[in-house]
């Protein structure tokens, strides 16, 4: 399986990000989209465990600019010359009654999980077929 293809300036932004103490995971459409042998686009979603979204604000301060967005689920995009990149933390909420709306980043996790998932099958299938 191929390494997910990273800019140079992603991983600077995720050095920093790691240098504050957290770390960043790619999800979403880039992630699928690498899974299926597309072309990832510009438009990059991360997710970001361990830092506050005042920590993870003036960590980014210094690659472009910032503007929040998605005042329900607090996402900063970043837009740096080379790309756009939305960046959020993951939700802490506790659920106090029933209700069937979902987070986007947990459809985005989903949506990794799964096409990671079905990478992995196709492997195996793969190997099984040299046999």
């Amino acid at each position: 399986m191929s390494r997910l293809p990273v800019s140079s300036e992603l991983n600077k932004i995720a050095k920093s990000i790691a240098s504050s103490k957290g770390r960043g995971i790619l999800v979403g459409g880039a992630v699928r989209d690498h899974f299926m042998d597309r072309r990832i686009s510009k438009d990059l979603d991360v997710e970001v465990f361990g830092l506050s979204m005042q920590e993870l604000e003036s960590v980014l301060q210094e690659f472009g600019n910032i503007h929040a967005a998605g005042k329900s689920f607090g996402v900063l995009k970043l837009k740096t010359p080379t790309a756009e990149y939305d960046f959020s933390l993951p939700r802490r909420e506790q659920k106090t009654g029933v209700s069937r709306r979902r987070h986007p980043g947990a459809t985005l996790l989903l949506t990794a999980w799964v096409m990671i998932c079905l990478k992995i099958l196709c492997w195996i299938h793969l190997m099984v077929l040299r046999i």
